[in-house]
């Protein structure tokens, strides 16, 4: 029963990853969210809220595949969150981070910011971020052929989301 179980598990990991390297490669550039948070960087002052801006503009590079400019926001957001000593701003950034080195198949570096994040997030008991770096964590070890740990790294993501009544993520993960 229990080898069903993994076998449904591992099929559904393989559509997951396989639809989102298809979204990513058909995905239309966008600048204007980048656009939009520029403009708001330029306002910020060095406080918790530049460090949230820092690492959603490295979201938004990444997303868009311009990953050098991926890293240097989010280094700048990691950098800024330590001044601070802005935990959250920290995890964030070093999940950042592994998401481009992820897209750059530089994956023992997304992992250890990865684990990183976990750390982190585990620390300041951030339910959603633990998950979500479960969930990262899972995806790489997938790539990287390690199938048991990927299983139970993203089996561990989808029972917190679901404690946390995470609907997107829960969605998210059941694609797998």
């Amino acid at each position: 029963m229990m080898f069903r179980h993994y076998r449904i598990l591992f099929f559904l990991v393989a559509i997951t990853i396989v639809v989102k390297q298809s979204h990513a490669r058909n995905e239309d550039i966008d600048l204007s969210n980048a656009d939009s948070l520029q403009t708001l960087l330029k306002k910020d002052k060095a406080d918790t809220g530049k460090v949230s801006h820092l690492n959603l503009l490295s979201g938004e590079y990444n997303k868009i595949r311009s990953y050098d400019s991926a890293f240097y926001f989010g280094n700048m957001a990691l950098k800024l969150a330590e001044q601070l000593n802005f935990q959250k701003g920290i995890a964030d950034a070093y999940s950042k981070i592994g998401n481009s080195y992820e897209s750059k198949e530089c994956l023992s570096k997304a992992l250890e910011n990865y684990q990183a994040s976990l750390k982190i997030y585990t620390d300041i008991s951030d339910k959603y971020g633990i998950a979500y770096s479960y969930y990262n964590i899972g995806s790489v070890y997938w790539k990287q052929g390690n199938y048991s740990l990927a299983l139970q790294n993203l089996a561990t993501s989808l029972k917190l989301r679901q404690e946390i009544g995470d609907k997107k993520g829960i969605a998210s993960a059941n694609n797998i």
